[in-house]
């Protein structure tokens, strides 16, 4: 079975990451290796993030009562969480939880129609929650042929990566997506804590 989750963000914390890492240390059966995705940029309701999670899980069935309990308990709290940015125009979005279970991986044409554009949701399977449902199924359709490492890391003190940086790390084979294309600004450094 495949479970996904996305949309549990927002500028004051609920990193997607770490809600789905502490569902994997108490889901109560066996797992493969988590998958974060990353999905298209620039959709409409996007909160803080555009990376999404999933994993394979080995259950049947009976799993669905296990997670609809925690789903109420753990992350339908984090619904409607939304902060104004300090750093960023961009209108914020409240969080939007979804989360979704799939016996077999939805169809991978969804996975590549949300990597370069809005979407609506995936039919079929278990769902819970609402808008987090769409990169959630997105997530668990990735064929995970090509894959990439993401280092993640907490700070309490402001961080600042100078121009300098950014414009070497441009030019390194293999690497994109390090500045948004319309502003120059660099993206490979978040501004949150």
């Amino acid at each position: 079975m495949w479970l996904g989750i996305d949309d549990t963000d927002s500028l004051e914390g609920g990193c997607t990451t770490l809600v789905f890492h502490e569902l994997l240390n108490a889901i109560p059966c066996e797992h493969g290796e988590p998958r974060l995705t990353r999905l298209w940029p620039f959709a409409a309701q996007r909160t803080r993030g555009n990376a999404s999670l999933s994993v394979e899980i080995y259950s049947d069935d009976s799993i669905v009562e296990w997670l609809d309990n925690y789903w109420n308990e753990n992350i339908l709290p984090l619904r409607g969480q939304v902060s104004k940015s300090d750093h960023s125009e961009r209108k914020q979005y409240p969080s939007d939880p979804g989360m979704t279970l799939f016996e077999e991986q939805p169809d991978e044409d969804y996975y590549w129609k949300a990597v370069r554009g809005d979407v609506d949701f995936y039919e079929g399977g278990h769902q819970w929650g609402g808008n987090g449902r769409i990169g959630a199924a997105a997530s668990c359709a990735w064929r995970a042929r090509t894959s990439t490492w993401e280092g993640i890391a907490w700070r309490l003190e402001e961080r600042l990566v100078s121009e300098e940086a950014l414009t070497l790390v441009d030019q390194l084979e293999g690497t994109f997506l390090c500045r948004d294309p319309r502003t120059k600004r660099g993206l490979i450094s978040p501004r949150g804590p």
